[in-house]
């Protein structure tokens, strides 16, 4: 957790009491003063899944010492020690443009890899002119669900201007998908559009995509900060 929201998951280790994970896990970092708090579960078959310890990391060190390896944290419960992880942090700072000497900017790198923050604004003509509903937005990205909006009540033009930021560690191939529903849940209409369309559409103002089967339009807007992430490291890297 970071900030009080789940932002990444293991994958279950299974019948072990020295589990090994190897794994990545991308953390959007908004501050370095909020904590990081790692929490390990035994996974349960047929009850919740019980919580063995959790690690309140502070992450202010991580402004001036980028790249910290082979970190031992315990896992705390009731203030005692129950094991311990080993991990790796890493911080990748999104990239900014230049001022060079002589005045002019220079141009960000144009990597595959960054945080994208697709914004759903508004929609507009999704039933006969006169009829109001009530809807919310699905979005999904290479087709897992990430994000919901809230409900717009009544409209015949809903707004919703809120967005969703997350990272892409390989931009060529992030597919997104926007379904608009009504308040009992059914599909209205929907657009499958690839990350670099949005952000082409955005780019050149063309932010309105017909949805299919002509049922209205949507309108997003989608930004782009490039990072340079080191795709493939085995270490655990937030």
């Amino acid at each position: 957790d970071f900030g009080g929201k789940p932002v990444g998951k293991s994958r279950t280790v299974r019948d072990s009491l020295n589990p090994v994970w190897n794994e990545t896990i991308y953390v959007l970092l908004g501050s370095f003063t909020d904590p990081l708090s790692i929490t390990v579960f035994d996974k349960r078959e047929k009850l919740k899944d019980k919580v063995f310890g959790r690690i309140q990391y502070n992450l202010s060190t991580l402004h001036d010492n980028r790249i910290q390896k082979n970190i031992e944290a315990p896992f705390l419960r009731n203030s005692k020690p129950v094991g311990s992880l080993v991990f790796d942090l890493k911080f990748h700072p999104t990239l900014e443009p230049k001022l060079l000497p002589d005045g002019s900017v220079e141009d960000m790198p144009d990597l595959n890899t960054g945080i994208t923050k697709i914004i759903v604004e508004e929609a507009k003509d999704l039933a006969e002119q006169g009829t109001k509903l009530s809807t919310f937005v699905e979005l999904y990205i290479n087709a897992k669900l990430v994000y919901t909006t809230a409900t717009i009540k009544n409209s015949e033009n809903p707004i919703w201007n809120t967005g969703y930021e997350a990272v892409i560690v390989d931009r060529r191939k992030a597919r997104t998908k926007l379904v608009v529903k009504n308040s009992k849940g059914e599909i209205i209409s929907s657009t499958v559009q690839s990350l670099n369309d949005l952000m082409d559409r955005t780019e050149v103002d063309k932010k309105w995509i017909p949805l299919q089967n002509g049922k209205g339009e949507l309108k997003v807007t989608v930004y782009w900060k490039p990072v340079e992430l080191e795709i493939g490291s085995n270490a655990i890297a937030y």
